[in-house]
């Protein structure tokens, strides 16, 4: 069953910057210290060093909480893997909607994969995350009234 989170969804290519950014995070999170610390310093030259600093501490929390207190283990793909698994998309649509001051959304998304208990702070995490890995292009934002489909 848990399996079912690392099915791919869609293509990092696919994805806004923050979004692969997100999901480059996490992956690079659980690959250690090493792959942590190569992940902030690319961070840094891409969107700058105050603003790595503050995305890469808000990751950490964000991931230390999902990856250590699931609500059921979390599936991701290999760093170098070009597809999104389910489970990380959701990730950065965390990311992206607590960023964008979308919290309700955000925290609904988070009780997908952690305890609903830590929401609240996940949330809070992925809001300074997303502010500091969108910042440079517009947050995402809704195109057409809610409820409309997009595609």
């Amino acid at each position: 069953m848990s399996a079912a989170g690392g099915v791919p969804v869609g293509r990092l290519d696919g994805l806004t910057a923050g979004e692969a950014r997100a999901v480059r995070g996490l992956r690079r999170w659980c690959d250690g210290t090493a792959s942590w610390a190569a992940y902030a310093t690319e961070l840094e030259r891409e969107i700058g060093r105050k603003r790595a600093a503050d995305g890469t501490r808000a990751l950490d929390t964000c991931c230390r909480l999902l990856l250590t207190q699931p609500r059921r283990p979390l599936v991701r793909h290999s760093a170098g893997c070009i597809c999104v698994g389910a489970d990380e998309a959701v990730f950065a649509r965390i990311i992206a909607s607590a960023g964008a001051g979308e919290r309700e959304d955000a925290m609904l998304m988070a009780c997908l994969l952690a305890r609903a208990d830590l929401a609240a702070p996940i949330c809070a995490a992925a809001e300074v995350a997303g502010m500091a890995l969108w910042q440079e292009t517009a947050l995402p934002q809704e195109t057409a009234p809610r409820g409309l489909r997009l595609n």
